[in-house]
């Protein structure tokens, strides 16, 4: 089954204007760039795939660039071949940018779950037939995430999380001194007690003297583990940072540290040496696809490290992906909390006619367990509202 069309849009979605990301690394951000793939046959949708391309401050490639490079790869490729084929192709070529390979791996994915008929986690599972797919909604864990913003309205959104029955938080640090850090991680942790679980991530904007420095502080308020606080390139600092979090019971829990399959095959290393105070943090943007993700995150597991997935607040279709690995590899402590709250996101189930699908079969956050229910179509489960969306190209199959 050949696609007659390859087209590729882009969309800014946005989140209510009161709600601004913002983390050490990447400043105020006020709007997703999102990138979709569709291919199509006949006028029904083959398999589609997104991704966030404003995000140079983790990939290095401005959004230009990243429609430059879809621009060049697609035409590449034999769309007379299968998806299995297609795949294997995108994977081979590592010249690519991981941009680029995570929409093509998503986008072949969602067609080849699509046609077999069953949810991508069920795929990814090993199940091809429809009779065997689990019946019901599948849901995995997500925390969600506390970005920078005043005292007063850090609190307020804490507490509406926790009221809608979210039991992980994480909050942001390295925007302010790290003595106004520790003090909003106390105020979360006697606001909450030890029903919620915290975190803090960096995104590798402290130095080693800081991070050392905060240790004890960060025992007492008993974080589930303290994210990237050192530049991705400090292994040094890192391991030597995770020696001394040991005894504050304080895992280090690499992300911007695991750019590439040679860093996860480092961490691995490091887990056969018996060094588990490091944990991994496994986005589809920086492996490249659901494929390289899942062979990482079995590595790591094999490994001894511990594991997790997350999103770079992405829309519905590139969370929907990362959501359908997590259930597929049973993670913990997720971060699939991309789409919550998103007022425009074009994608939609298919008995819904356009964005912002908030009925039963969307993504839903509001089970009140902490938890993102998927789709509960085949594939990714989720399509496009094309009308919504700007065309970039079209390639000729």
């Amino acid at each position: 089954m050949t696609p007659t069309r390859v087209r590729v849009f882009k969309a800014c979605l946005h989140y209510a204007p009161d709600r601004v990301l913002h983390t050490a690394s990447s400043g105020p951000v006020t709007g997703l760039e999102e990138l979709y793939l569709v291919l199509e046959r006949r006028g029904e949708p083959l398999g589609v795939g997104g991704i966030r391309i404003n995000i140079a401050y983790l990939s290095g490639l401005d959004p230009a660039r990243v429609m430059a490079e879809v621009g060049a790869f697609l035409p590449a490729l034999d769309w007379s071949a299968p998806p299995e084929a297609l795949l294997d192709h995108v994977h081979a070529d590592t010249t690519a940018p991981a941009l680029v390979r995570a929409l093509l791996d998503q986008t072949l994915h969602d067609w080849v779950a699509r046609r077999a008929g069953v949810p991508l986690h069920a795929l990814l599972a090993g199940v091809k037939d429809p009779a065997d797919a689990p019946t019901g909604r599948a849901a995995a864990e997500t925390n969600q995430t506390l970005f920078w913003c005043d005292d007063a309205t850090l609190m307020e959104r804490a507490s509406a999380y926790v009221a809608r029955g979210f039991t992980t938080l994480k909050l942001r640090v390295g925007v302010a001194p790290l003595a106004h850090d520790l003090a909003r991680l106390r105020a979360l942790r006697e606001a909450f007690g030890p029903r919620v679980a915290l975190s803090a991530d960096a995104n590798g904007q402290w130095n080693r003297e800081t991070a050392t420095a905060a240790l004890p502080a960060l025992g007492e308020v008993g974080l589930d583990y303290l994210e990237q606080p050192l530049p991705a390139n400090d292994w040094a600092g890192l391991r030597t940072l995770a020696e001394r979090a040991k005894p504050h019971s304080l895992p280090i829990m690499l992300d911007e540290s695991l750019g590439s399959w040679p860093d996860v095959e480092r961490l691995a290393a490091l887990g056969d040496e018996g060094e588990t105070g490091l944990a991994g943090h496994l986005k589809l943007v920086k492996t490249g696809g659901i494929r390289p993700l899942i062979a990482a995150a079995r590595a790591l597991k094999a490994a001894g490290i511990r594991v997790m997935v997350g999103q770079m607040n992405e829309g519905a279709l590139a969370t929907a992906a990362i959501a359908h690995c997590a259930v597929a590899l049973g993670t913990h402590g997720n971060e699939l909390y991309g789409a919550d709250g998103l007022i425009d996101d074009p994608a939609h189930t298919a008995n819904d006619d356009g964005p912002n699908d908030d009925g039963p079969d969307g993504l839903d956050y509001d089970g009140g367990d902490g938890r993102v229910r998927l789709p509960s179509g085949p594939g990714l489960g989720l399509t496009l509202s094309l009308p919504a969306l700007t065309p970039i190209l079209e390639v000729t199959p």
